[in-house]
């Protein structure tokens, strides 16, 4: 029981360290792409990041994932490119 739950404790050990580690690097307000979405950071909660596209959706991004991947900073009032 107790190898279980440390095993599947791992990965949410994981993305609360990793949302430590991002709320540090990054705050609301600013736009970021990962991968192909973008948008405006509006919250940053324990294991996810929730963006605003500019289509207006919401797209919650795991934190772990913004630390293992590429980020672009972005200015908020520049346009993006095709």
């Amino acid at each position: 029981m107790a190898l279980a739950f440390g095993l599947g404790g791992r990965d949410v050990a994981r993305e609360l360290s990793a949302g430590r580690f991002l709320r540090t690097a990054y705050s609301e307000g600013q736009v970021i792409s990962v991968g192909e979405v973008r948008g405006e950071i509006v919250a940053m909660e324990t294991a996810m990041t929730v963006l605003r596209t500019s289509a207006g959706e919401t797209v919650r991004v795991p934190n772990n994932m913004l630390l293992n991947s590429v980020v672009r900073v972005h200015d908020a009032d520049a346009q993006p490119t095709a």
